[in-house]
């Protein structure tokens, strides 16, 4: 019976191991078809692993500002496509083109950045990653 039982765990950790690395296969949260502009005024930014983040206030037509969520490239892409950490710092105003939520809330996956100098800041997604 202990045997039994032993099998069974081991077939139960093989079979759902996998399942977090899986999260990154689902389907795509964000609307590839779909690309929108925001102006908006940086709050952070953070070069992180797997997926760096920037946080942007967006005024919206109703003037209330609303705080946007936006996932880029892990930092190795970023560097790749020329951004440094000190890239995006808090008060930056910059446009931000994104892939939006597919959910319609305030989030996207970020394809570039225009800096207030005209600067163009790829999001480092299509650089050496297969999407």
């Amino acid at each position: 019976m202990t045997l039994t039982r032993s099998v069974l765990a081991c077939l139960c950790v093989l079979v759902l191991s996998p399942l977090p690395a899986l999260a990154e296969l689902a389907p795509a949260r964000f609307d590839k078809d779909k690309t929108v502009s925001l102006p908006g005024v940086v709050k952070t930014f953070a070069m992180a692993a797997p997926h760096g983040s920037v946080l942007l206030v967006v005024t919206g037509a109703d003037g209330k500002a609303v705080e946007w969520s936006l996932e880029t490239a892990g930092p190795t892409q970023l560097q790749r496509s020329g951004w440094q950490a000190a890239s995006l710092k808090s008060g930056d105003k910059i446009t931000a083109s994104i892939h939006p939520a597919r959910d319609g809330g305030s989030g996207g996956e970020l394809v570039s950045v225009t800096l207030a100098d005209g600067q163009v800041l790829p999001a480092g997604q299509q650089v050496g990653v297969g999407r």
